[in-house]
């Protein structure tokens, strides 16, 4: 009987990870799939784990493939599948029991090219695991209903994971989607994405979390200090597939930007590192060639900033360094300001989500956040409610609180003092 779900698990020297990741996928409500995993000759005994599950479940099957590429693994997990749908499964996370139950149901449902859900990442803090929720929408609307990718602009700058949803196989091997082979795994999924956002009619987001993704792991391919050379190699990619519209050069544009900055804390914000200034002269080239009427009419999007960061880098580099150590600083301050206590976080608007950004990884415990916007209240920021100042207190009666926005600080502290909460208990975001 053909399999409902072909489950793709690319696997390189996961020994720790691999136990926790099979136990997720065997515990699937969804008993039809058909479980791929692609093993790059792991060293560290990954597979005599693959072996030991495969003995024990016919549904698994064990291919070792010669290439130390995400991005071949993946494809000869495809050309291997036989399910009506494709998900990909990374080996060092793992799934909720329903998942791929529920993405299947709505995928069959409305005949979808694929289905997604929200997601949760997590990594080890000080104090214990953190798990922050990732949501693809903040439109509450754009859940739920069927959306065109193929006209939908917003689809890729926030919907940037491959490993969320499930794909229809037909429409994968009809329409000739693969992932760039190239050595290592970051990045491969990029070429991917945009191919099925550039070719999908039909898809979906559920306003649930499935995925567990772990973030933060040692020796992972997000760390590697050639991560510039990975995003380059994936321009490239889409270029040879006549895949380079707006929106894909703007999703390539701001994956630059990111790991430029991910990268200058790495490299000590060496404006000459090595590891930076051959490919800020590649993307100079790349976007000489490019029109600016191409933009449209925008101004502040990635492709911009990027230009902006070309053209005084050492100025970049700078302003990069004094916004980390100033962020540092911030942090230390509400870390000694809370000393170990539950925070609630008054502000919901940018400044409240740059504070949500600047203490997801750390062990500062926040319980939620609160707004005396009407319009923002049962909306989350992660996986934090967003409650009325009235209703976090009573809620949450010992935290201590942090003003987000000190525009607003006279009167939003005001209130909160009449609600009994002292200026002790109370920090101002600057």
């Amino acid at each position: 009987m053909k399999a409902k779900i072909s489950i793709i698990m690319p696997s390189y020297n996961v020994v720790e990870y691999i136990d926790k990741c099979l136990d997720s996928v065997l515990s699937q409500n969804l008993k039809d799939i058909e479980i791929i995993c692609i093993d790059a000759n792991s060293v560290d005994g990954t597979t005599d784990i693959l072996k030991k599950y495969a003995n024990s479940d016919g549904r698994i099957q064990i291919i070792n493939s010669e290439k130390k590429s995400y991005g071949a693994q993946v494809n000869r997990g495809i050309d291997a599948s036989s399910g009506e749908y494709i998900a990909i499964l990374e080996t060092d996370d793992c799934i909720s029991c329903g998942m791929y139950e529920r993405l299947y149901d709505s995928a069959r449902l409305y005949s979808l090219d694929y289905c997604k859900m929200n997601w949760q990442s997590f990594s080890l803090v000080k104090n214990g695991y953190r798990y922050c929720e990732n949501r693809i929408w903040d439109d509450k609307n754009r859940y739920g209903c069927i959306l065109i990718p193929s006209e939908d602009e917003k689809i890729s700058t926030c919907d940037c994971t491959i490993w969320s949803g499930i794909y229809d196989r037909n429409f994968i091997i009809n329409n000739n989607i693969r992932l760039n082979e190239s050595p290592g795994a970051a990045y491969q999924d990029i070429g991917f994405l945009m191919q099925v956002y550039e070719k999908a009619e039909r898809a979906m987001y559920i306003d649930e979390i499935g995925y567990c993704y772990r973030y933060n792991r040692p020796g992972a391919s997000t760390w590697n200090k050639n991560v510039l050379k990975y995003v380059t190699d994936e321009w490239n990619y889409l270029e040879e597939l006549g895949i380079i519209s707006e929106r894909v050069l703007l999703r390539l544009c701001a994956s630059f930007l990111c790991e430029t900055d991910k990268l200058l804390k790495m490299v000590g914000f060496d404006s000459n590192s090595p590891l930076i200034t051959p490919y800020l002269l590649w993307v100079s080239d790349k976007m000489q060639g490019i029109e600016n009427a191409y933009l449209g009419s925008e101004t502040d999007n990635s492709f911009c900033r990027l230009k902006m960061m070309i053209s005084d880098f050492k100025n970049y580099v700078d302003l990069a360094k004094t916004k980390f150590e100033n962020d540092e600083g911030i942090k230390q301050q509400i870390s000694d300001f809370l000393n170990g206590a539950d925070c609630i976080i008054f502000g919901s608007g940018s400044y409240g989500r740059r504070l949500y950004n600047l203490l997801e990884w750390t062990s500062e415990n926040i319980m939620c956040y609160c707004d005396n916007s009407a319009e923002r209240i049962g909306d989350k920021i992660g996986a934090y409610d967003i409650l009325l100042p009235a209703d976090a207190i009573k809620q949450y009666p010992h935290c201590k609180f942090i003003i987000a926005n000190k525009n607003s600080a006279v009167p939003m502290k005001k209130q909160i003092n009449e609600y009994g909460i002292s200026d002790a208990d109370i920090f101002v975001y600057c």
